[in-house]
């Protein structure tokens, strides 16, 4: 995750934020990845203004992009015009939200989110504190539990979030369940 610069769009500073998700060598003889999610988060509200996705899995390929136009709680994602809630999140975006919030185990946060064109009530679970060893560091960390829900239904599989257990609250790992097993991410390097 990488806050680029700061631009404007609707008139609105907003933050340029990416996340990049490559494989190992030795994971990429097998199923390479290599995707970017880019989000254009309001500086001020913390709420995105756009998302594109640049996918590429295996053979998979897809590049995707998602306008939010948060005034007249509109998206538009292929050509298609999609009523959002107010001040939407999405999958990127969303981890910034949550780093402005205090966490405390036990907690049960809630917001909406919009990806690739769906609505999402998003429900993460502190479940408790423990310690993570990254390459970056070893940390202190709040391992979450997150739920993406479509009509009050879990969809897909829930995802397991370790933020740092200070101010910062950084994203240090992540683990998300798909249908040939579980990939995890871990934080390589922190700059500030």
């Amino acid at each position: 995750m990488e806050l680029k610069k700061i631009m404007k769009i609707s008139d609105r500073d907003v933050y340029h934020a990416t996340l990049s998700t490559r494989s190992s060598r030795l994971m990429d003889i097998f199923f390479k990845i290599d995707d970017l999610l880019e989000s254009y988060i309001d500086k001020e509200g913390i709420f995105t203004w756009k998302q594109t996705k640049r996918l590429r899995g295996g053979k998979y390929r897809a590049d995707r992009e998602t306008v939010y136009d948060q005034l007249n709680h509109h998206a538009y994602y292929e050509e298609k015009k999609i009523d959002i809630p107010y001040y939407v999140q999405d999958s990127l975006s969303s981890f910034y939200y949550l780093r402005t919030m205090e966490l405390r185990k036990g907690d049960i946060i809630t917001l909406d989110a919009n990806d690739d064109g769906k609505n999402y009530l998003v429900e993460v679970k502190v479940m408790s504190i423990e310690p993570v060893s990254t390459p970056w560091r070893k940390v202190e960390a709040l391992k979450t539990e997150v739920v993406w829900k479509r009509e009050g239904k879990p969809e897909g599989e829930n995802s397991l979030v370790w933020f740092t257990n200070d101010e910062k609250k950084i994203p240090v790992k992540i683990e998300k369940g798909n249908r040939i097993g579980t990939v995890t991410m871990v934080l390589q390097k922190a700059k500030f």
